[in-house]
């Protein structure tokens, strides 16, 4: 029981944080979070009991990379995952991780003796990929529930 608390509190904070950082313009640190609460779901679901693929920690004793995380859950549902709401849900997080990727690196990463991105441009684009990101880990949150669920009955 201490172990779920402990995991709600943490989730609260990643909130409240994604929030507030949102809120406040800080828009790297609402989408770093986003991920982690994305990868912390797939994770947790990619090593339950009845995984066809499931993941080990590698090496260094950590999780497999986001973009790694993400073709193990394709390799669950090659024909997508059902029900309406979840349709797209796997190749709208796969194309948010490009997006993600893109701001993190974007602020001062150029080609060699080429400007970077346009601060007002990084800002539009980070602010947006912040937004979606917290749609998204919010909708993973709730399709893991409901799968959860769903292959508890079984």
């Amino acid at each position: 029981m201490k172990k779920n608390l402990e995991k709600y509190l943490s989730y609260q904070e990643a909130w409240t944080r994604i929030n507030k950082a949102i809120k406040a313009k800080y828009f790297l640190e609402a989408i770093v979070i986003e991920e982690s609460i994305m990868s912390d779901r797939l994770i947790s679901f990619l090593i339950r009991p009845g995984a066809k693929n499931k993941i080990k920690k590698g090496k260094y004793d950590n999780w497999p990379p986001f973009n790694v995380l993400i073709d193990y859950w394709k390799k669950e549902f090659p024909n997508g995952i059902g029900g309406n709401e979840y349709k797209c849900l796997i190749n709208e997080i796969d194309k948010w991780r490009v997006k993600r990727n893109n701001s993190v690196h974007a602020i001062v990463k150029s080609d060699p003796g080429m400007p970077t991105i346009d601060v007002k441009v990084f800002l539009e684009r980070a602010s947006k990929t912040a937004k979606q990101g917290k749609n998204l880990a919010r909708a993973l949150l709730n399709w893991h529930q409901h799968e959860i669920n769903r292959l508890n009955k079984l």
